[in-house]
């Protein structure tokens, strides 16, 4: 009994003393480095890589808490606002939940993260389109008395925006920044940037972060005002009262209105007359003039006669 409690004892401490030496040391290091071992938690900023595909509709977090694992020493020298961000690709996210995944933290050695704390998020996204939408010219400002603007026109006429489908289902038209007419009497052309779109909204086939630049071309023409005058003895059954539309220029340039207008008989025979600015007219007053409108005042009432406005001229486009 005795010799084999000395052979038990012998073996323990005497037989291959080296490797048990070395095994009991580093037994004694793993168990200092467990013992030395702490938790930190620090904030962390969220980076978020966008998804060409789809923008995100959820208020994601901005900053996440990590709780973290590692040597003292090396937590109590780490500071948050040293960390580099939390990189989360938008195209790695589904709907649902939010899920974070830490092994986009770059952190220092002998450091893990253990888990990632925030406040929980449905995320859902919205499909992302290109579309091209009309561009409307913006006009300011008050041309010289007597002119008008007629129309404003941008070339290219259109412009490729990019965005969720909801915000471009709202957008009729872009707009060009202000072109101002103040004082005009001829046409203008100018180049001008387009405004803004709306939030989440952004210009195609443009630099980064640039505004693209178009022509917008402005018709400026004399206002347009209507005189009327009465034709006697029309047929020998009374009055005509003709109206006539034209710029202001083009009846100061006219002694005698009604002596420039020749009444003429029906050619179809339905008994209307017909009224125009005769041949004799100079040129340009024969050009700027228009008779707008022919009614019989006494004897056996007529229609209104040729000449009638369309929609367009019925608003006095002198021009």
């Amino acid at each position: 009994m005795g010799r084999r409690v000395a052979r038990v004892v012998r073996w323990i401490f005497v037989d291959d003393l080296a490797t048990k030496l070395l095994a009991l040391l580093v037994a004694l290091g793993l168990f200092v480095a467990v013992r030395n071992e702490v938790v930190k938690v620090v904030e962390i900023p969220v980076q978020y890589v966008p998804d060409p595909t789809r923008v995100v509709r959820s208020a994601l977090p901005e900053h996440v808490e990590a709780v973290l694992r590692g040597p003292w020493g090396t937590l109590a020298r780490l500071e948050s606002e040293r960390l580099p961000p939390l990189r989360v690709r938008l195209s790695d996210l589904a709907e649902g939940p939010l899920v974070l995944d830490p092994r986009g933290l770059v952190l220092p050695a002998g450091v893990r993260v253990e888990r990632l704390r925030h406040r929980r998020v449905d995320v859902r996204f919205e499909p992302v389109a290109e579309v091209p939408i009309p561009i409307e010219a913006r006009i300011v400002g008050v041309p010289a008395a007597g002119y008008r603007v007629v129309g404003a026109r941008a070339s290219p006429d259109e412009w490729f925006v990019r965005g969720p489908v909801s915000e471009l289902e709202g957008i009729e038209h872009l707009w060009t920044e202000p072109v101002d007419v103040s004082g005009a009497r001829h046409d203008l052309i100018a180049e001008v940037g387009l405004a803004p779109p709306p939030a989440d909204v952004e210009f195609l086939s443009s630099r980064p972060g640039g505004v693209p630049v178009v022509r917008v071309s402005v018709r400026i023409a004399p206002s347009a005002i209507r005189r009327t005058v009465r034709i006697p003895n029309f047929d020998g059954r009374g009055e005509l009262e003709v109206t006539v539309v034209g710029p202001p220029r083009a009846f100061e340039a006219v002694d005698d209105l009604e002596a420039l207008l020749v009444v003429e008989p029906s050619a179809d025979g339905d008994g209307h007359p017909r009224v125009r600015v005769t041949d004799e007219a100079p040129p340009e007053v024969r050009r700027a003039l228009r008779v707008d409108a022919v009614r019989v005042l006494s004897g056996k009432p007529r229609a209104d006669t040729s000449s009638r406005p369309t929609a367009r001229d019925a608003g006095a486009d002198g021009g």
